[in-house]
């Protein structure tokens, strides 16, 4: 019988995993238990078949609006105080370098000794509120504190006194603490995956496919505490795969998310695979096709989430650039955020730039300020008021200022440039992804698409730089035709970067047009049907992926073959 208490939000019910440790001299014994929900949830279930229908637990905020697994199941389950549960518990003996000792999963049940929200475990172990909890607490955070140690990435590793979980989200305290015990449990469950050769959801994140990247690892190289600083906070979001691979910024061979079965259906399934593994079986319930498509619908899901919160951001910069006072009594902070926003949801319209302009009359605009708006593709007139303003040598706005900036945001120093196409940076083959995107956009809006873009864009596609928003905006924009048509015979090379559907997720998300598919099938032989405008192809392949890919490159080639964007 095992020991733990609970760390979560004040208002979650889906209690899936505990914590315990014990100090033995030279090293923590730790205990990280997690509900054993594969243990009656089977895989033919019908609580298991609406699982895979929602995929994860749905929350508003802090609060479950609609669990994964039914109300019952996630009370039975819940590893509620002074009630006996099933866990697969992980145990650890980590030595203070953080170095792990010894690693072993093991069935057995729990007693929770007390459930703690993180409000107020954060305030115990302040000091600010007394506890009979407080000496575990203390002894949990020392266990993190040793897990910390044995870590060399950029996420689940503090650096710079901070720290980001798996996704990159910056936590503190007691949030901390779970987070970095959940990266050991996941990242020791993708090892006894791997060695088992079992199909799995992993979590990969590989940056060598970035190519934004390749100049700064160029320069510093692969060594996460050089890199941290500048590319810690724009890395991108890791993708679910049934075979393992590397996760880069959490530098682990492996990761399988397996800590949270109640609430992700990924979770749900690897302690299948563990559970199955322990009892000396070759984990084969779950198929190489099932486990895919999951991985797929997966990260549909992700990108629309995304979508839907850059949409909601846009709203946002559009509320504020409609009110001028609003903007105008922003921190210094604030405004800042208010930039960086504007810059990534690709909304730097008349309402930023005037706001910028008020900044600078008002002698409020800061040298923060200043090295985003001449790194990012900002209105030309705008950056040389700001340029003007630095050269003033004002204490706060000076070119000394704006280079301990531009270090600390990773942001290149601009110049100007005389070519009637230049932005923050010189030329077209200095830009960074995002400003050539940029670059495109104003182009096409001004009508200033002429032969050294033209050109620039045929470099762009030779150097192999070219991304899925590059495309969409030539494609969709009146480029010349052969312009077109080079871009077409890149995205025929079907590269993970460059290819029909990413380009046509692309064209959705800058607002040319919808795009729909309707795949259908099994085994095989799938058909999908591609909608785009008035435009409609079908095409057939052995598998989902295949049909939509096929029909998604008939969109495009109908398209540029119209002469006519759609």
């Amino acid at each position: 019988m095992l020991l733990g208490i609970t760390l979560d939000s004040k208002s979650s019910q889906d209690l899936d995993d505990a914590l315990w440790a014990v100090d033995e001299g030279d090293r923590l014994r730790l205990w990280i238990s997690i509900a054993a929900v594969a243990r009656t949830v089977k895989p033919d279930s019908p609580s298991f078949q609406e699982s895979l229908v929602w995929l994860e637990s749905r929350y508003r905020g802090t609060k479950c609006i609609h669990p994964m697994l039914s109300s019952r199941l996630t009370e039975e389950h819940s590893l509620l105080p002074n009630q006996h549960r099933f866990v697969l518990a992980l145990e650890l003996a980590i030595a203070p370098s953080g170095h792990i000792l010894e690693s072993k999963f093991q069935m057995d049940t729990l007693t929770s000794c007390g459930r703690i929200d993180y409000d107020r475990a954060d305030r115990i172990l302040l000091g600010k509120e007394e506890s009979e909890f407080a000496p575990q607490l203390h002894l949990l955070a020392r266990a993190a504190s040793y897990l910390d140690k044995g870590r060399k990435g950029l996420w689940g590793h503090t650096l710079a006194d901070e720290f980001r979980d798996d996704i990159g989200q910056v936590l503190t305290g007691s949030r901390q603490l779970v987070a970095s015990t959940a990266i050991a449990y996941n990242a020791i469950a993708a090892e006894t995956l791997a060695q088992a050769n079992a199909i799995a959801m992993y979590r990969v994140q590989d940056i060598t496919k970035v190519r934004e990247f390749d100049a700064i690892r160029q320069q510093v190289g692969d060594d996460p505490k050089l890199l941290a600083p500048l590319i810690a906070h724009c890395l991108p979001r890791a993708e679910h795969r049934s075979r393992v691979a590397p996760h880069w910024a959490l530098q682990l061979p492996g990761y399988a998310r397996s800590s949270s079965p109640l609430r992700r259906i990924e979770d749900l399934i690897n302690q299948h695979q563990l559970l199955t593994i322990l009892s000396k079986k070759r984990p084969t319930d779950f198929s190489k096709v099932l486990l895919d498509g999951l991985c797929e619908r997966l990260e549909d899901r992700a990108k629309a989430i995304a979508l839907n919160h850059k949409e909601r951001q846009v709203e946002r910069l559009q509320k504020q650039a409609e009110n001028p006072t609003t903007l105008d009594q922003l921190t210094h902070k604030q405004f800042a955020g208010y930039l960086d926003r504007a810059v990534k949801s690709g909304e730097i319209g008349n309402g930023v730039t005037e706001a910028i302009a008020r900044r600078l009359e008002a002698g409020k605009l800061t040298s923060h300020h200043a090295a985003l708006i001449l790194a990012q593709p900002f209105d030309r007139d705008i950056q040389a008021r700001v340029r003007k303003e630095i050269a003033k040598g004002a204490p706060d706005l000076n070119m000394a200022s704006l280079q301990n900036a531009m270090e600390q945001l990773g942001l290149t120093p601009s110049t100007p440039n005389s070519s009637k196409h230049s932005t923050a940076t010189s030329s077209p083959a200095q830009l960074t992804s995002k400003q050539f995107a940029g670059l495109l956009e104003r182009a096409a809006q001004s009508g200033e698409i002429d032969d050294e873009i033209e050109g620039a864009i045929a470099d762009w596609i030779e150097a192999g730089k070219l991304t899925s928003r590059h495309a969409a905006v030539i494609l969709t924009q009146p480029f010349s035709l052969e312009t077109k048509e080079r871009v077409m015979g890149a995205i025929g090379n079907d590269s993970p970067e460059l290819n029909a559907v990413s380009v046509l997720n692309a064209v959705g998300q800058i607002g040319a047009g919808e795009i729909a598919f309707d795949c259908r099938g099994g085994n095989t032989e799938w058909t999908c049907q591609g909608r785009w405008g008035a435009i409609v192809v079908e095409a057939t392949g052995t598998n989902k992926t295949e049909a939509r890919s096929k029909a998604a490159l008939g969109l495009l080639e109908t398209s540029v073959g119209s002469h006519d964007p759609v």
